[in-house]
Formats: structure tokens, sequence, C-alpha cells
């Protein structure tokens, strides 16, 4: 039993893989870590059982509807799933999972992803037994920014960008887990299945109108990941903050060591509660983030009162000779100009 849900036995055979052990339980699903039969290859099995429209009965394998008014949102999850899925296994970047296989049985959708490993980024944090340095950071942040555009521009959105679907690779990096909750962005589709994880969800997220939705949704998750990771602490709900019931603490006043005045300010701005207001790509949140390295200090830029003014020549002063003509008599050409320009 997994977060009131009834979880595969270790041994059970989905198709043609055998699951191992259970890795954990999102809103979408349960992953498992299975082998598979026909080659050994090891993957990360996501069972699509959204904890609100689902349930399986004990002894059983079957997925069914919790009820019968859930009917229509389960069978409609299964065709998106499934459906978007096969747009996501084209999808080959080395900081997002890949989808191995897409497939159904005991009456749900199944995806078999590349197991990933590596420790999850809050027990990564955790290891450390210190706040990140901000280089640590960048090796972890850039990358996923990377893999998010390739997402967003893709039409798609992530939708539960958390810590505990990110792993800390030794050597090649982050990766971006979990898109088993990914969904396009199309017009037409205004109502989506509200499953998200509290302290990382948008207001927007809450409400099953999706029109409200957009690569900002994912800007604030990820923000709200990062500020996790530099503060130790979660960022309050934010239907909470809303409604006034509880407050936002900045980057700056809440980071636990010494990062980049630019990098919090990005996060702060990220974690805005109107969706408007926030980094609406990102591309734009990067620029904050990681501002050209040319630009002018940000004091400056504020403190800027307009272009320096030059004075002008007294008026009648004769106009310098023409090109050639010898310096006035006593005069260095040196001392002559110096003149000219006071």
């Amino acid at each position: 039993m997994l977060q009131g849900r009834q979880t595969l036995p270790i041994g059970a055979t989905i198709g043609s893989y055998v699951v191992n052990d259970v890795l954990g339980a999102g809103g979408f699903g349960i992953t498992y870590k299975c082998r598979d039969i026909s080659n050994g290859v090891e993957v990360a099995l996501k069972e699509y059982f959204p904890i609100d429209t689902a349930v399986r009965g004990q002894g059983s394998t079957i997925i069914q509807p919790a009820k019968q008014e859930a009917v229509d949102r389960f069978e409609k999850g299964k065709h998106d799933t499934l459906r978007e899925a096969d747009t996501l296994a084209n999808f080959r970047h080395p900081n997002i999972v890949r989808i191995v296989k897409r497939f159904q049985a005991n009456n749900t959708v199944y995806l078999a992803l590349s197991f990933e490993a590596g420790a999850k980024l809050d027990r990564w944090r955790e290891g450390l037994g210190r706040p990140p340095t901000q280089d640590e950071i960048d090796h972890i942040v850039k990358p996923l920014l990377e893999a998010l555009h390739v997402l967003h521009r893709n039409a798609f959105l992530h939708r539960d960008i958390a810590p505990d679907n990110i792993i800390v690779r030794p050597k090649s990096g982050p990766v971006l887990l979990d898109l088993g909750a990914a969904r396009q962005t199309q017009p037409d589709k205004v109502q989506i299945t509200t499953i998200l994880k509290r302290g990382f969800a948008p207001p927007e997220q809450y409400d099953r109108d999706a029109s409200q939705q957009g690569p900002w949704t994912d800007i604030y998750a990820f923000a709200a990941t990062i500020y996790f990771i530099v503060t130790d602490n979660f960022v309050e709900e934010s239907v909470l903050r809303k409604i006034g019931s509880a407050s936002y603490v900045p980057a700056a006043s809440a980071a636990k060591s010494q990062y980049r005045p630019s990098f919090l300010y990005g996060l702060d701005q990220a974690l805005l509660l109107d969706p408007k207001a926030r980094p609406q790509s990102v591309r734009d949140w990067r620029r904050i983030l990681y501002p050209d390295p040319v630009s002018p200090p940000a004091t400056r830029v504020a403190n800027y009162q307009g272009p320096t003014k030059i004075p002008l020549p007294p008026v009648g002063r004769q106009p310098p000779p023409r090109l050639g003509a010898p310096a006035p008599q006593g005069k260095t050409v040196i001392t002559w100009l110096l003149d000219l320009l006071r």
C-alpha cells in the first residue's frame, strides 16, 4: 500500500517486465523498478494510477475507476497518457528521462522509462551535509533549464517538477523524471486533471481550467524546487499565500549561503503568485538568473541619470584652422588642441 493505493506485488509480471521494487508514487501513478525479461535491462515502469479517480482491489492487479462518475475522467486520462507518450518517446535530450516503451495492461497504461542511477535532488542536498555552493547549483540548474525549454518548445508542460522528480547522476549531470504528468498545451484543452504537489504548484494549477497554465507554471515549480535547495525550507503553499494565510520569505533572506543577487532575485520573480507577472518563458527566466556578464551591474542601472553632458565651446570662438594649417605661434599642437577642448 502506497499513498492509499495498492501496489503490484514484488515478482509480478507486466508484459515483458518483472517487478523488483517500488520506487515511489505521485499524483498520477506508481513507479516500479523492473527488469525486462527479454534482455535483462532495468527500467523504471510508470503505472498510470491517478490517486483521485482510480482504485485497485486487494489481491488484484486490475485498476478500476474509483466510482461511476470517475469513469470518463479515468478513461480520458489513459487515452491522453498513451497519446502524449507517443510524442514524448521521440524526445532525445541528455537531461530528460527517455521513454523506452509504452503499452496497456491491467486496464491501465504503462510507460517504461530508462532507469537513472543517482540521488534524488532532495537526497543529494541532504547528503552534502551543508548548503550547496553557487557553482554546484549552476551545474544542476543550467542543464535542466535547457531540458525544460525543449519540453515547452514542443508544447508540453511537465506539471510535476519537484525535488523527488530530479535525479543527480554521478557523472552525467541531472535528469528530469516523471513525464507521466506531462501534458500538451492545446487551445481546445481547457479541462485538465488536477494533480499537484503542495508547496511546488502555483495557484493556477489548483484549477481544472487549464487556460491559465503555461511555461510559467513549470517555472514556478522549478523555482520552488531550487528555493528548497538553497534555503532548506519549502515555499508556503501558493493558495494559502494567495488568501493571505501564509507569507513568502524572499530568497535573499532565507538562503543558507552566499548566492548571486541576480540568481536569488530570479527565484523571487518566478515565485510570484500572478502568472502574468512571472517570467513567461525559460529563456526570459534564464536572462534574469544568469544575466549577460558584460551588462552593467543592477546598481548602476538603477542610478542611471542619462548620458554625461559635454560642455560646448563658448560662442564666438574661432573655428579650428583647416587641416594641415600650422598651430598658432608659441603653442605646440597638443596644447593648442587642449585649449580648444577647455
